[in-house]
């Protein structure tokens, strides 16, 4: 929620608690407008998140799934410390013959 305008902005969601291994999933990262891109929304929603996932639920790491030619998204996870763990090919392909890649990050409490 955008506490000037008081309009919704974007979403972020912790899922896929593992309790034996102490770590979880962020899904759901969504930033709504191009107008709300770009201005640190997005980075201040991820680093909350993590926050709480460290504190709240004493995680040991969060991990997350993103395609590898988002790179505004890898830069903001990246910021926040994020690192490459798993690189998968060809998980998507569209009708057009295009093919998306993933890219699983990881963040632990140690480099947080």
């Amino acid at each position: 929620m955008d506490s000037i305008t008081n309009t919704f902005n974007g979403t972020v969601q912790l899922c896929r608690f593992n309790s034996e291994k102490k770590e979880a999933f962020i899904g759901r990262f969504l930033i709504g407008s191009d107008s709300d891109r770009g201005r640190g929304t997005g980075k201040a929603a991820l680093k909350r998140l993590v926050e709480i996932g460290f504190g709240e639920f004493e995680l040991e790491s969060i991990k997350l799934n993103v395609f590898d030619f988002n790179d505004a998204a890898i830069r903001c996870y990246q910021a926040i410390g994020f690192t490459q763990n798993e690189f998968t090919e060809n998980v998507y392909r569209s009708k057009d013959g295009l093919v998306w890649n993933n890219i699983e990050m990881m963040i632990n409490r140690e480099s947080f």
